[in-house]
């Protein structure tokens, strides 16, 4: 899943349909967790999809923080 590559703090998961994001509020950043990983897409609507989406458009997108990012293949 990955954290915030700026202050590697857990994201909050937003989804638009069944695409799962990461989002750091703070930093104004995000990254796809995802496809269909979670169920919570199930339980939401076109409406909430396109609010996630909007506010999406207004995140950076990057590449999250991993502590296995850390050590070379």
């Amino acid at each position: 899943m990955g954290l915030c590559p700026r202050c590697r703090k857990p994201p909050e998961i937003l989804n638009v349909e069944r695409n799962h994001y990461g989002v750091c509020h703070k930093h104004k950043v995000a990254w796809l967790v995802g496809i269909n990983l979670f169920s919570s897409w199930q339980q939401e609507d076109e409406i909430k999809w396109r609010l996630n989406a909007e506010l999406l458009d207004n995140y950076r997108r990057v590449e999250p923080y991993s502590y296995l990012s850390r050590f070379p293949t």
